[in-house]
């Protein structure tokens, strides 16, 4: 079981009050809870993996195009 505490104020023009309130629920909650924070975090490192996984694929078609690129001015400027 955990519980939390929440404080709070409220005030009008000449006064002001406060009170603290507590509300415990049980652990299932709390695994409810751990469990959705895990899913976050899979959720974001998958999205990380695929912008690397993106990335490598246009350098590697860069570099590629790059390369076609020297072959053609070569064969461009040889032979002739």
């Amino acid at each position: 079981m955990f519980c939390c505490e929440t404080l709070s104020i409220s005030s009008s023009s000449r006064s002001y009050s406060s009170s603290i309130s507590t509300s415990c629920g049980s652990s299932s909650n709390l695994v409810v809870v751990v469990i959705v924070v895990l899913v976050l975090v899979v959720v974001v490192i998958a999205a990380a993996v695929v912008v690397v996984v993106v990335v490598v694929v246009v350098v590697v078609v860069a570099a590629a195009a790059a390369a076609i690129a020297v072959v053609v001015v070569v064969i461009l400027v040889v032979v002739p």
